[in-house]
């Protein structure tokens, strides 16, 4: 009997709407990511969130909504501990559903495509997790910002702190989630790429950037550059309470000779 092989006998297992909808995650296509997180595949699995087939309903968008809004004690932890603010709470559509904080993922036209459930709590389960038949995409859609100028950063937290504070943010669902044919929805804008400071984040903000060269007018900052413990935008918001986006602007011009130096 021959050995088994990641490409022979593992990699098929994973449909490519699997790997679309773990992308934020890890990589189900390379068996470096597999092997580093075969423990938490396996939970998926177990509890049933893998594969994702099962459909969920807009109506519970709307539910979830109204959940997150009964709960005034969290809303405010949120608030001191993570900088979200619920004017950008409400307007981004977020909710609550057993424990997390549910972010949409919508098309150009508005209609549902899938759904991220964030942990706020420190647990030993995934911090972010795919609702079962999610596709990913930029949170929000590009379309529905009219600003010149963007901010892509790492992770919906990240670009949820960051439209707390006015900043127009727009998310990748994660380091590995970036795909190519989203730069052409930033066609025409200033977009400032900004990952969290560790190598896969460095890495991803390199990669996003090229992609977007033709299409965009693209820089990268760095806000710690001495630094590789994920330090990323919420730390930096929280450190500077009150920034504005000339603030934001100073550590651009500063990081981004750096980055491109």
């Amino acid at each position: 009997m021959s050995e088994v092989s990641f490409e022979r006998d593992i990699r098929p297992l994973f449909r490519e709407e699997d790997v679309d909808s773990m992308q934020f995650a890890f990589d189900l296509s390379s068996w470096d990511d597999v092997r580093e997180h075969a423990e938490e595949i396996h939970a998926r699995l177990v509890e049933g969130t893998m594969p994702c087939d099962a459909p969920w309903p807009e109506q519970d968008v709307d539910r979830w909504q109204t959940a997150l809004s009964r709960r005034p004690s969290l809303l405010t932890r949120l608030a001191d501990e993570r900088g979200w603010r619920y004017p950008a709470m409400r307007e981004l559509g977020l909710g609550l559903d057993r424990g997390r904080i549910t972010i949409p993922i919508r098309n150009r036209a508005g209609r549902l495509r899938g759904v991220l459930r964030y942990q706020p709590d420190h647990t030993r389960r995934p911090k972010m997790l795919a609702a079962p038949s999610s596709r990913l995409g930029l949170v929000p859609h590009p379309t529905t910002d009219t600003s010149p100028r963007i901010m892509l950063v790492e992770g919906p937290p990240d670009m949820i702190a960051a439209r707390s504070q006015g900043f127009p943010a727009i998310a990748v669902p994660g380091d590995h989630a970036w795909q190519r044919r989203w730069a052409r929805l930033l066609t025409g804008k200033h977009v400032t790429v900004i990952m969290d400071a560790d190598s896969q984040g460095r890495t991803a903000a390199i990669r996003i950037a090229r992609d977007l060269v033709a299409h965009a007018d693209a820089e990268i900052i760095d806000l710690a550059p001495g630094r590789n413990d994920g330090y990323d935008l919420t730390d930096w918001l929280l450190d500077h309470p009150g920034a504005a986006l000339a603030d934001m602007a100073d550590v651009d011009r500063s990081a981004t000779r750096m980055a491109r130096s």
